[in-house]
């Protein structure tokens, strides 16, 4: 039996959670495996960004978004999430914006991963600005995980309550 593709990006996501060796030992075969026996999906692709960001590979990560021929919002969010998940949260702005420019439309997940972002950068107005963004220009309404990131933001640029 071959694997669906649902299982073959379970498989991927389920190797960050072991130990950092043996998951790019195992990731690796997966994606060698899909790469040889699959057409690789834009679901594949994402999965395999999303790994070779949790695993700090972002020169790889890169290059697999960079090769993809279409881009679905979940890419452009998988790319701004291994940015940030690794120090390059100016880079992940940058991302954000380029997905703007190429006419994307962020949704909810594209809103966490941009505060989450700016969590991490302490950038508490431009926090706001997007959170305002998010609703105003975009129509989304704010969930839990985008109130637990402004309650991060306050509190790790140590905004007083």
């Amino acid at each position: 039996m071959r694997p669906y593709e649902a299982t073959l990006v379970s498989i991927l996501s389920s190797c960050t959670l072991l130990d950092v060796g043996v998951a790019l030992y195992l990731g690796r075969q997966v994606h060698a495996y899909m790469a040889k026996n699959e057409e690789l999906s834009v679901f594949m692709t994402t999965a395999l960004i999303m790994f070779c960001g949790k695993m700090g590979c972002l020169v790889y990560a890169s290059k697999v978004f960079d090769a993809m021929v279409i881009k679905q919002v979940c890419s452009w969010n998988a790319m701004i999430s291994s940015l940030a998940l690794n120090g390059r949260e100016k880079q992940a702005f940058a991302m954000y914006e380029k997905m703007r420019a190429k006419g994307m439309q962020p949704n909810e997940i594209t809103f966490v991963t941009v505060l989450s972002a700016c969590v991490r950068a302490k950038l508490v107005d431009l926090g706001f600005q997007l959170f305002e963004t998010m609703s105003h220009e975009f129509g989304h309404v704010a969930k839990m995980e985008h109130y637990g990131c402004v309650v991060d933001l306050l509190g790790r640029a140590g905004v007083p309550s």
